[in-house]
């Protein structure tokens, strides 16, 4: 008899913790964010999700940029209304950029399939990161990559220098991935993924795509599956889900320390 008491609260101890690790808990910022001026401007503008909407998704979800498992910069939105509006173009908006030296290590590491991945950009408040693959490197010594920029831009092929504006920047490659499976998965970004239209949370199996979900695309051509996450109903993919993929291996690192998957 104590046996089979033993056993039903051990099985009860295995559902609470179950339960428990699976709950998505907000993070403790000390104050209600929500009610910050711009945070659901910033929010509206990354997403397109009208504002309403968000307010709405906030009273059933709670602060939603944990929910989306996306990093906010706190200090950026307490400045209050346009002014939390960062610059997207590189430098995690701090006008910072890599040097010479290093955007030609950068270039000379990255080959045909590799992920490039960047801490730099944001939208307003919102550290979302950006990413790209390597499409080609034709001999002439250029090299290609295919990528998804945002709003109102449809992705594009276009020489890897356009990553020299940024600072903090890393190379994964797929670890499992043949030299032939790479080579295949940029060169079918080449051809098959430019001109597409831009969707901050696409699901991974739409014809529109952010950065990340492009370079899934690129890796499912090949019978690859890359790491992806849920936003509320849908399956989709972030620059940090790459770098969080244990599967993932690091060619290089310029000025972003830390584990090789941490972000």
């Amino acid at each position: 008899m104590k046996r089979g008491i033993s056993i039903v609260k051990l099985s009860l101890l295995i559902s609470v913790v179950i339960v428990f690790t699976t709950m998505s808990f907000a993070i403790n910022y000390g104050e209600d964010i929500t009610k910050l001026p711009g945070y659901y401007e910033g929010l509206s503008e990354f997403t397109n999700i009208p504002i309403e909407q968000l307010k709405e998704l906030v009273k059933e979800h709670g602060e939603l940029t944990n929910y989306m498992g996306i990093d906010i910069d706190i200090d950026l939105l307490k400045q209050g209304g346009l002014s939390a509006r960062s610059d997207s173009s590189g430098g995690g908006g701090s006008g910072k950029k890599m040097t010479e030296a290093q955007f030609n290590s950068l270039k000379s590491y990255a080959d045909e399939g590799d992920m490039l991945v960047t801490k730099d950009s944001k939208t307003w408040f919102v550290n979302h990161g950006h990413a790209a693959i390597i499409s080609d490197c034709p001999s002439n010594g250029d090299k290609y990559i295919v990528q998804a920029i945002g709003p109102d831009v449809r992705s594009k092929r276009e020489k890897v220098d356009s990553w020299a504006k940024y600072y903090k920047v890393r190379i994964y490659h797929r670890n499992s991935a043949s030299l032939s499976q790479r080579r295949s998965a940029g060169s079918y970004a080449k051809y098959n993924l430019v001109n597409k239209k831009y969707s901050a949370f696409p699901s991974v199996g739409s014809s529109s795509m952010n950065c990340a979900t492009l370079i899934y695309k690129a890796y499912k051509s090949v019978g690859i599956k890359l790491k992806t996450s849920k936003f509320f109903f849908t399956t989709t993919m972030y620059p940090n889900d790459i770098v969080g993929d244990g599967r993932n291996g690091i060619e290089i690192k310029i000025n972003w320390g830390g584990g090789n998957h941490s972000w």
